[in-house]
Parts: C-alpha cells; structure tokens; sequence
C-alpha cells in the first residue's frame, strides 16, 4: 500500500487504493463502485488545512478491477516546489468500511 516516496515535479500523478476488501466471517470479497474513496494531498510535514494543495478529490473505481480505486494528480494542480515534503491522505467511509492511509512523498525531479 503506502510505498510512495517521490511526487515528481511537473509529472501527472497516479494515486491508487489497491484491492480494497471487507469480509465478515470468514467469507472475503472485493469491496467496487464505492464512492466512499477520497485523497486530499497536503504540503509540508503537517497536515493542517493551510497546506491542502489539493482538496478532498473523489477517487472512482476502476470498472472491471477488484477493488481498485485511482485519481490522476494533474501537474497543474499543485503548487508544490522541489524538495518539498508532503502527505497524500486516502480515506474510505463507505458502508460500514472506515480506514485511512497515509503516505509521505518527497517533490523530485524525475
């Protein structure tokens, strides 16, 4: 999951949620069309509604996958400077699913 460690400056970003699950007594299955999957992208090392470089942003599922969620990140869509730190917060509130994941990036030049 949380395996980001660069944002690549003047790059279209992918931001994914992979093979979202529920399961309840044993029996597990993929968890699609949710529209419970959002990201809000933060600047600098604290996530405090001064550094949203881009707001709350519905994630939609990727149609034929299994419990695949993706945002493109246009590079125009931020104003994020090299060496610059951030935090792309992945939340899922959706029938009874609640969690959250954090993941920490670097801007870089690729």
């Amino acid at each position: 999951m949380a395996r980001a460690s660069a944002w690549f400056d003047d790059n279209d970003m992918s931001i994914t949620l992979s093979g979202v699950q529920s399961s309840t007594m044993g029996s597990t299955s993929y968890h699609n069309s949710s529209t419970g999957v959002t990201t809000v992208v933060y600047s600098g090392s604290t996530n405090s509604t001064s550094n949203v470089v881009i707001s709350s942003i519905n994630m939609p599922y990727l149609t034929g996958t299994n419990g695949n969620y993706r945002y493109i990140a246009q590079s125009t869509a931020h104003t994020m400077t090299m060496k610059q730190h951030g935090t792309a917060i992945i939340t899922l509130d959706d029938q009874g699913l609640d969690a959250k994941w954090n993941v920490d990036f670097v801007v870089q030049r690729r």
